[in-house]
């Protein structure tokens, strides 16, 4: 999986990442704009890791600045799990 997160302190301490999954009836079918929220990751450099079933997952995230709820659109990950 890819991160598409900015390195350490490029953001503000107030924005966390949002980490987003997306289930797959199989490796075939492709990802539509429902995701669903996994986790959020306050970046400080190190990896973040999402636990998730043995499917076809697909992977986005957004960054959310947790005081106002503000949120980026969010951004879909290379790879994922089944791929």
């Amino acid at each position: 999986m890819t991160n598409a997160s900015p390195p350490p302190g490029l953001t503000p301490p107030e924005v966390v990442t949002e980490v987003l999954g997306q289930k797959l009836p199989n490796v075939r079918c492709a990802p539509t704009t429902f995701y669903k929220s996994l986790a959020f990751h306050a970046f400080d450099g190190r990896a973040s890791m999402c636990r998730s079933r043995p499917a076809c997952t697909r992977f986005a995230d957004r960054f959310v600045r947790w005081e106002s709820g503000q949120q980026t659109e969010w951004i879909r990950l290379t790879g994922g799990v089944g791929n």
